[in-house]
C-alpha cells in the first residue's frame, strides 16, 4: 500500500470541496470495508482519502413522503437492525441480513456498498426492484438518480469525482406487494454471490393477476441489472408455470456472467433460472396466503 494523505472533513459540502481540489486523486472512505482491501492489493492508490467519519449527517433512517429515507453513511448494521426497513421493505431487510459478519456490517455502509459498485453488491438488485432513487450532492448542488441507473460498470457509478452519495430513498409501497432476495452461495454467511436475484411483486385485489412487477439480478453481468423483458412477460397475466418458466429464461439469457473459480458462466446462467422461478413464485405464493 502506497502512502497517502488523510482529511476529515466535518460537512458534505467540505468533503465536495476537498475533492474538487483533488479531482481524479482523492478517494471518499466510509466505512472501508471495500476500499481499504482495494488499496493492500493494490488496485488502487489514491493519493488522498477523505474520511467521512466526522460528518454526523446521513446517518439517519427515517420516513420521508410515505416511504422510507436512509442516510448513505448509515451501517449494514444500523439497517440490518431498522423497523422502518423490515416493517415495509422485508426483501431489503432480508438482503442486509445475509451480508457478512457482524464486524463487517457495523463498519460498511449502504452508501460504500452503492458506491463500491460491486456487480455482486447485495443491496443493489433489492433497491432496484423497489423503485429506490440515490440523492448526490456536489459542488454544481444536489441532484436524483434512480438506483437502477446509478451503476455504468464493474467498480463505476455516475458520480463524478467532485460528488457524493449522500441518501438512498425508499418509495412509498402501493398495493399488494412482496418480494424476495435469492442470494446463491458455498456457503451461508460471510459470502459474494455466486448470482442473486430480487423480485417484487404486486397482485391484483383478487390475487387472480400480477398487476407490478420487478425483477434485477446482481453477479451475472458487468453491473447488476433490471430485466424488464422478463417483467413485460408477467405483467397483467396470470402467473401460471409457463410463464414464470418463460420470464426465468429470459433472465437467464440476459445474463452476462463471467467464469471464475466460484462458477462457470454457463452454472451462473442456469441458477438464475432455478432461482427467478423460486423467487416469483414464493412471492406469488405468499402474497396468496395472505388473504
Amino acid at each position: 500500500m502506497r502512502v497517502f494523505d488523510h482529511v476529515c472533513p466535518t460537512s458534505v459540502e467540505e468533503a465536495v470541496s476537498i475533492l474538487g481540489m483533488h479531482r481524479g486523486e482523492a478517494k471518499v472512505l466510509a466505512g472501508g470495508t471495500d476500499l481499504l482491501n482495494l488499496m493492500r492489493d493494490g488496485k488502487i492508490s489514491p493519493k488522498l482519502i477523505v474520511s467521512l467519519k466526522n460528518i454526523r449527517e446521513f446517518r439517519d433512517i427515517k420516513k420521508h413522503d410515505g416511504g422510507v429515507s436512509i442516510g448513505a453513511f448509515c451501517t449494514l448494521e444500523d439497517c440490518a437492525r431498522s423497523e422502518l426497513i423490515g416493517g415495509k421493505y422485508s426483501i431489503l431487510y432480508d438482503a442486509f441480513q445475509q451480508m457478512g459478519s457482524l464486524q463487517v456490517r457495523s463498519r460498511g455502509t449502504i452508501g460504500g456498498n452503492i458506491c463500491n459498485a460491486s456487480p455482486a453488491a447485495d443491496t443493489a438488485a433489492p433497491l432496484m426492484v423497489l423503485g429506490a432513487e440515490t440523492i448526490i450532492q456536489g459542488a454544481q448542488g444536489e441532484r436524483k438518480k434512480p438506483v437502477v441507473d446509478f451503476f455504468t460498470g464493474p467498480g463505476e457509478t455516475v458520480l463524478e469525482p467532485d460528488e457524493v452519495l449522500t441518501t438512498i430513498t425508499l418509495p412509498k409501497i402501493k398495493g399488494k406487494g412482496a418480494g424476495l432476495y435469492l442470494k446463491l452461495g458455498r456457503r451461508n454467511a460471510m459470502e459474494i454471490a455466486i448470482v442473486g436475484v430480487a423480485v417484487y411483486v404486486i397482485l391484483e385485489p383478487s390475487n387472480k393477476r400480477i398487476r407490478d412487477m420487478s425483477i434485477a439480478i446482481s453477479s451475472a453481468a458487468p453491473k447488476p441489472l433490471r430485466v424488464y423483458e422478463a417483467e413485460s412477460i408477467l405483467k397483467g397475466q396470470s402467473p401460471e408455470k409457463q410463464l414464470i418458466e418463460e420470464a426465468a429464461s429470459i433472465v437467464s439469457r440476459t445474463s452476462d456472467p463471467i467464469t471464475d473459480v466460484r462458477a462457470s458462466r454457463g452454472y451462473r446462467r442456469e441458477m438464475l433460472r432455478v432461482l427467478t422461478i423460486r423467487a416469483i413464485a414464493d412471492s406469488v405464493s405468499g402474497l396468496k396466503g395472505g388473504r
